[in-house]
């Protein structure tokens, strides 16, 4: 659990710096660099230092990209302009958590304890409870009903995503193959890549499937709004992105997943809107709500609680 803690103060992190970037260069754009700059990153440490592509698992490892990064990312994508992103933060981290609980179960024959799924069920009701905006003002009832049916469909593939890395854990660790969480990263990540791109590429040929809340024209303009704290340095907040996301943030995440259930390991990753929300107020003026302070409380004691058990 501690390495999922760590996940989630990654993660956190990464909140703000791909909002930064994403108004400075475009949603797309910004996530396929930040992608490319991950991989020569942790590309020469899962090579020099890693075992690279070897290992029994490797395919899963991909897949897990192609799955997370493709069905979850894309999904996430969608939802993020009808919902908005606190909301869709909310049901996309929640519901992973949930997805991946019953998905490990069902497939891989993983079963969690009472006390720990208790703990993990306050960690989440403190998160919604600290984070829950409602739907944005002004959006029709079918915006809603879509908006959550992607939201859904994202948190689907992200939970299908980290069962199929657990998957290539137990496979690995059958084989007595001694693999590195990086390097299981890293072959995560060229899957997310391949997505990456190809979603990119999508929208340079087609552009009317970008979404106009997402047109860098329209981020630019509220992010000079919002008077965000640091310099407008574009390739500094992808480098950030990057580095906090993919690199350290996916690493951990795998070195958890080698240890621990999936839907515990994500109901630890979800605390990160809680623990960016004092970042944001740093970087982004945003004052919380006071209902956040009740829910980090909540959270915070279900956190304790699973890591006692």
């Amino acid at each position: 659990m501690f390495a999922a803690l760590i996940t989630a103060l990654c993660f956190a992190a990464v909140g703000v710096c791909a909002n930064r970037s994403a108004r400075l260069l475009g949603s797309v754009r910004a996530n396929c660099w930040r992608l490319i700059v991950a991989v020569m990153l942790l590309g020469p440490w899962a090579f020099l230092f890693g075992r690279g592509l070897d290992g029994p698992g490797w395919g899963w490892f991909f897949g897990s990209g192609l799955l997370g990064f493709g069905v979850g990312g894309v999904a996430m994508f969608h939802c993020l302009p009808r919902l908005g992103t606190p909301l869709s933060l909310l049901v996309v981290e929640c519901g992973t958590a949930a997805f991946a609980l019953v998905i490990e179960w069902s497939w891989l024959g993983t079963t969690v304890g009472f006390d720990q799924l208790g703990w993990a069920a306050l960690i989440l009701v403190g998160i919604s409870v600290g984070l829950a905006p409602g739907f944005p003002a002004g959006i029709s009832r079918g915006r809603k009903l879509s908006g959550v049916a992607w939201a859904l469909l994202s948190s689907l593939g992200q939970a299908l995503g980290m069962v199929v890395s657990r998957k290539g854990w137990a496979v690995t660790q059958a084989a007595g193959f001694e693999l590195d969480a990086g390097s299981a990263a890293f072959q995560r990540l060229l899957g997310g890549l391949i997505i990456g791109g190809i979603v990119y590429t999508a929208v340079k040929v087609w552009p009317a499937l970008l979404p106009h809340s997402e047109m860098t024209r329209v981020e630019k303009h509220r992010d000079r709004a919002l008077g965000s704290w640091g310099p407008n340095w574009p390739w500094l907040w992808v480098l950030l992105n990057a580095t906090f996301g993919p690199v350290l943030g996916i690493t951990t995440r795998q070195w958890a997943l080698s240890l621990a259930p999936a839907g515990l390991v994500q109901s630890v990753v979800a605390t990160a809107p809680l623990i960016a929300t004092p970042l944001a107020r740093l970087m982004e003026r945003r004052w919380p709500q006071p209902r956040f302070f009740l829910g980090a409380t909540v959270a915070i004691a279900g956190l304790a609680g699973l890591f006692t058990t």
